[in-house]
């Protein structure tokens, strides 16, 4: 074999390795969702309104799951009252977070399809390409991070049940102005 020959497949193997070790690049596809998410250095808030719920349980099964994961600065960008709010009541820590998780498996490519998925609480949210990939008012900011049982789409926003709003609005403003 010529040595012009040889570089040609030396450079296509190392192509490959590289692109094998980016096939993962948050490290993340080993790990469940729940893991993945503690893993990540800007979804720690996300993981806090998980403990103790059954969420926290559920995802570590089998799933598949989809999270919608508000960054943290999606929950830095809410009035500390609303804060505390989720964060105090389990309830409502539980209805916040459960409203981020779609019991369906949408990936990146699904996006263009829009339409209502189903969350952990039996309420709908909407996916949409209007203005570029969202879920209800929050943008999509980083899609496919992948776990051994789901996915994770970071957003720019906390997204609060409609069901919660009312009680959430009386105990605090949403967002800081």
């Amino acid at each position: 074999m010529g040595s012009k020959r040889f570089a040609q497949l030396a450079a296509l193997a190392a192509i490959g390795a590289s692109l094998a070790c980016n096939s993962d690049p948050f490290g993340t596809e080993d790990l469940t969702l729940l893991e993945a998410l503690r893993s990540l250095t800007n979804t720690t808030s996300l993981a806090s309104a998980l403990e103790g719920t059954i969420l926290e349980t559920s995802l570590q099964d089998e799933g598949p799951f989809t999270v919608f994961a508000p960054t943290d600065d999606a929950f830095a960008a809410l009035a500390a009252s609303t804060r505390d709010t989720i964060f105090a009541d389990p309830a409502v820590a539980f209805q916040v977070a459960g409203y981020h998780i779609s019991v369906v498996l949408v990936f990146s490519n699904d996006f263009d399809v829009g339409g209502q998925l189903l969350t952990a609480t039996r309420q709908t949210i909407t996916l949409s390409t209007s203005g570029g990939p969202r879920i209800e008012n929050a943008a999509i900011l980083q899609t496919d991070i992948g776990a051994s049982n789901g996915v994770i789409h970071l957003i720019d926003r906390v997204l609060i049940p409609p069901t919660l709003q009312g009680q959430i609005l009386l105990a605090a403003p949403l967002h800081r102005d």
